[in-house]
């Protein structure tokens, strides 16, 4: 039943893409000022709300049975990086969804891609652990635990860096563009971002040292 609900869900969404995405620039607004439909009658809100409703059906049923059915390392790897795959092919679904920059609801779009992408990637940096740790493919398992906590750190690093300057970037363009100093959505998704590593290192050390 789970993987049906899946299939439907992949179906709906590559059906009525292109539906969307073509009507995307001239259905935000009506000529009243209110929201419009798609060419064929459909509002494309109402699309969403359907393929919400769909996808969540799909997890609801779908992950629990996948985490109660064998809780073996290779059954909790395969599942984290299920999930990750799932995850990467939302990112370029979602992004037909997206509104316009300017739009209101853009920073709702921004934040769920964020916490998309920082989820899967968080799931594959876990499955790739216990593949490491626990499935025996190295010689040596304890080097190999080295280097996936030197990894770990160097991963971490960089992403703080990263988000380091783009906070800088971000407070600049406000200053340009406002004269203040009032946060962007850059130092708002560094929180997401920080606490997303946090996560993964410790879930990752964790798996380790199990």
């Amino acid at each position: 039943m789970a993987f049906r609900l899946t299939i439907y869900t992949l179906i709906f969404i590559a059906a009525n893409s292109a539906v969307y995405g073509q009507n995307n620039s001239s259905n935000s607004t009506a000529a009243g000022g209110g929201p419009s439909s798609a060419q064929n009658g459909i509002s494309t809100m109402f699309l969403l709300k359907c393929h919400g409703v769909l996808m969540t059906l799909a997890w609801l049923l779908l992950a629990p049975c996948a985490i109660l059915y064998n809780l073996e390392w290779s059954s909790i790897h395969s599942l984290f990086g299920f999930i990750a795959f799932l995850l990467t092919i939302f990112q370029p679904i979602s992004a037909l969804f997206r509104c316009h920059p300017d739009s209101s609801a853009r920073v709702v779009f921004n934040g769920l891609h964020a916490f998309t992408g920082y989820i899967g990637w968080l799931c594959a940096l876990i499955s790739i652990c216990i593949a490491c740790v626990h499935f025996g493919l190295f010689a040596n398992t304890s080097a190999a635990t080295v280097l996936i906590i030197v990894f770990l750190v160097l991963l971490g690093i960089v992403a703080l860096i990263m988000q380091i300057v783009a906070i800088q970037k971000g407070h600049q363009q406000q200053q340009e563009q406002h004269g203040t100093g009032c946060i962007g959505q850059s130092q708002l998704f560094v929180i997401l971002a920080l606490i997303c590593c946090a996560i993964a290192v410790s879930i990752s050390l964790l798996i380790i040292f199990a």
